[in-house]
C-alpha cells in the first residue's frame, strides 16, 4: 500500500530553510523510537531522513528539491522493509522493488504536494491542473487494481 504521510512532506523544508535539516533528523529519530521495526528503523530511517534533508538543502534547482527524500526513502527504507519481510532470500529483489516503489510514490505525493503548495503561484498551477487531475485519476485506478490482486 502507498502511504502519503504529512510528516514526510516536511522533508522539503530544508530547501527553504536549511537549518531545519537537524530538526527533521531529531524528530524522525524520536518518532522511530516507537517503530515496530525497532533499532533498524531507528538507525536507518533516521539517517535516511538526515541524508535526504541535507541533499534537499543543497539542491540548487527548485523542481528537483523534493527529489532527495523520494529517492533516499524509496531506496533505503524500501530496502529495510524488504529485508525485514524476507531477509536476503531469493524473494528479496521482488520485495525490494515493490517496497521501494510504494515508499517512493508516497514520498513523491507528499513532498511534491507540499512543495507545490509552498512554492508555486496559483497561475502556474492552473496550467498543470488538468494534467494533475488525469495523473491522480490514473494513479488511483492503478492502485485500486493492484489492491485487488494482493496475495496476503
Amino acid at each position: 500500500p502507498v502511504q502519503c504521510r504529512f510528516a514526510e512532506a516536511l522533508c522539503v523544508l530544508p530547501f527553504f530553510f536549511p537549518e531545519t535539516a537537524g530538526g527533521l533528523f531529531v524528530g524522525c529519530l524520536i518518532t522511530n523510537l516507537l517503530s515496530p521495526y525497532g533499532l533498524l528503523d531507528i538507525v536507518i530511517g533516521s539517517l535516511t531522513t538526515l541524508l535526504a534533508a541535507v541533499l534537499t538543502a543543497r539542491c540548487k534547482h527548485k523542481w528537483l528539491a523534493p527529489l532527495p527524500p523520494v529517492v533516499c526513502n524509496g531506496l533505503l527504507v524500501g530496502g529495510m522493509l524488504a529485508w525485514e519481510q524476507v531477509g536476503f532470500t531469493d524473494a528479496f529483489a521482488a520485495t525490494f522493488a515493490l517496497n521501494a516503489a510504494s515508499v517512493a510514490l508516497g514520498e513523491l505525493l507528499a513532498c511534491y504536494g507540499l512543495f507545490l503548495y509552498l512554492h508555486v503561484d496559483y497561475e502556474d498551477l492552473m496550467i498543470w491542473a488538468p494534467l494533475a487531475g488525469v495523473a491522480i485519476f490514473t494513479l488511483t485506478l492503478i492502485l485500486s487494481t493492484l489492491g485487488r490482486y494482493r496475495t496476503n
